[in-house]
């Protein structure tokens, strides 16, 4: 041959790629044959190689499946030159990000469960390490939002561990109470304590047994949402 020509092939059909894929490697050297592995979902966004390489090979690894493509060219320059501009695309494109095991530890297992499934959706690579460390690697866009969910996850448990710490310290200082059906009073629970105590009432007030109850404060009066029913609160502080 005195030339090559680009040529760019859409094989739909596994029997029709393998079937080409056999003849092409009959029909050139395998010295000029090089493969790199990449990220399977990086296959649309790379940039097509050099006019001077006519076909080259292509191993994409994914958390699912692997896909294997032949590039063949004139030289191994060629190819180690596509290859190159190959690899900067890929790069250009992708990230990743490792997250240490004490940022793991921050969250539940539903946390856990909806960052693997972002990963998932999204198209990315995770793997752990010896240390316990998370790295997820895939597309730019991809990696941001994982790592904007895991902020997000860590925000909230921050925030749950702050207001447990928040109850527990007003629950130590300020007595809510609700006067039950037999006639005593009834301590409430350490969240209907705070939500008393900050006037946080939106929703109501849940007491020992499970029963929502609507408050208004002024009247120290609780009442039940659908039945009506009506009782008394107080309000006791412990002195130091």
């Amino acid at each position: 041959m005195n030339s090559l020509t680009d040529i760019r092939l859409v094989l739909i059909k596994i029997d029709v790629f393998l079937a080409f894929k056999e003849e092409a490697m009959q029909m050139y050297s395998p010295a000029v044959i090089n493969r790199v592995s990449f990220q399977e979902q990086q296959q649309q966004q790379q940039s097509a190689p050099s006019v001077s390489a006519y076909l080259s090979s292509l191993q994409i690894s994914s958390t699912s499946q692997q896909s294997v493509f032949t590039f063949l060219g004139l030289s191994i320059s060629d190819i180690d030159d596509a290859m190159e501009k190959l690899k900067h695309q890929y790069q250009t494109q992708c990230s990743s990000n490792t997250f240490s095991k004490e940022e793991l530890e921050l969250l539940n297992q539903d946390d856990m469960m909806e960052l693997k499934e972002l990963v998932e959706s999204e198209g990315l690579f995770m793997q752990t390490d010896q240390s316990g460390a998370l790295t997820v690697s895939g597309l730019k866009d991809g990696v941001t939002r994982v790592l904007q969910k895991m902020n997000q996850c860590q925000y909230m448990n921050l925030a749950r561990e702050v207001r447990v710490r928040e109850e527990e310290d007003v629950y130590n200082k300020v007595v809510w109470c609700i006067l039950a059906n037999h006639g005593n009073w009834e301590r409430l629970p350490k969240s209907a304590n705070h939500q008393l105590e900050k006037n946080e009432l939106t929703e109501g007030i849940t007491d020992a047994q499970g029963l929502i109850w609507e408050v208004d404060v002024q009247a120290m009066v609780a009442t039940r949402p659908l039945s009506r029913q009506t009782t008394k609160l107080k309000r006791l502080e412990n002195l130091p």
